[in-house]
């Protein structure tokens, strides 16, 4: 059984914090980088993985790194599949970029046995995640800029102050910010 989650590009690097959590207390873990040769921009799900039609190579993980203020980046997984064991039985978890509409979005799909165990365990790992997830460690305390600055590929992105706040602003705007986050 398969179950796959959409995230928001906003949540990557707090994605790639829980994920790393979730596979830090688990003994038995793998993970592999996975390169379509034939096909590089062409994301893939577990049921194509466990198929013989698609050709797929494993090889180095590939990271992103994502700018969150701090005087390194945030390494963030391209594309990545986990294989571990859990209470229930061994398990799969692949972690995809995928666009549509000129929007990234991050995916997130676990494989466990299926029947009630598997449910509820696959249940557990997504509040899991979005637990973790909306915690907002990789930008909490941190001023965002949306003044626009081009990235690579033509497009306007933000830029990360690593600063906890700028001195000019109200003291009120220093704990009312902490209660918003990126979507």
């Amino acid at each position: 059984m398969t179950t796959c989650r959409t995230f928001p590009p906003a949540s990557r690097v707090d994605l790639q914090l829980a994920l790393d959590e979730f596979f830090a207390q688990k003994h038995a873990t793998r993970r592999l980088g996975l390169n379509l040769p034939d096909h590089p921009g062409l994301e893939i799900g577990i049921g194509q993985l466990l198929g013989a039609s698609v050709n797929l190579d494993i090889g180095p993980l590939q990271y992103d790194d994502v700018d969150v203020g701090e005087a390194l980046p945030a390494r963030c997984l391209r594309r990545a599949l986990w294989l571990s064991t859990a209470e229930v039985a061994p398990l799969a978890v692949l972690v995809r970029s995928s666009g549509f509409s000129g929007m990234l979005a991050l995916q997130v799909e676990i494989a466990v046995p299926g029947g009630e165990a598997g449910l509820k365990f696959s249940e557990q790992f997504f509040d899991t995640l979005e637990k973790d997830i909306n915690k907002g460690r990789a930008y909490r305390g941190k001023v965002i800029s949306l003044e626009g600055v081009s990235d690579h590929g033509g497009g306007r992105t933000g830029v990360v102050k690593g600063s906890p706040a700028s001195p000019s602003l109200p003291p009120g705007c220093h704990t009312s910010r902490k209660n918003h986050s990126l979507t």
